[in-house]
């Protein structure tokens, strides 16, 4: 059965929000307000964070979240994706703009 007819395609030189040039994707699912997924895209240029409609710097994520949940269980899983983006961050060959 065919759920979903449209495909993404992510080759060599791949833009996203038509500037950064990617080099991988990681993502974490089912957390937040929305229970969402959480997208953290490795570029050339640095390391950006799509949060439903948000998309910036891994920092600036951290920073949205932290003023926007001051604690309770969305602040935790929040928190708890950004540790991990951070250690994705760290692999060889992955460019940090935010460690």
């Amino acid at each position: 059965m065919i759920v979903n007819q449209e495909a993404a395609s992510f080759g060599k030189w791949s833009k996203i929000e038509d500037y950064h040039t990617l080099l991988r994707i990681h993502s974490l699912g089912w957390i937040g307000s929305r229970k969402e997924t959480t997208y953290l895209f490795v570029c050339e240029d640095g390391n950006y964070v799509r949060c439903g409609c948000w998309f910036g710097t891994l920092d600036d994520f951290k920073k949205r979240v932290h003023d926007k949940y001051t604690d309770g269980q969305y602040r935790k899983e929040y928190d708890a994706a950004i540790a991990m983006f951070r250690i994705l961050c760290e692999v060889k060959s992955c460019v940090s703009n935010a460690i």
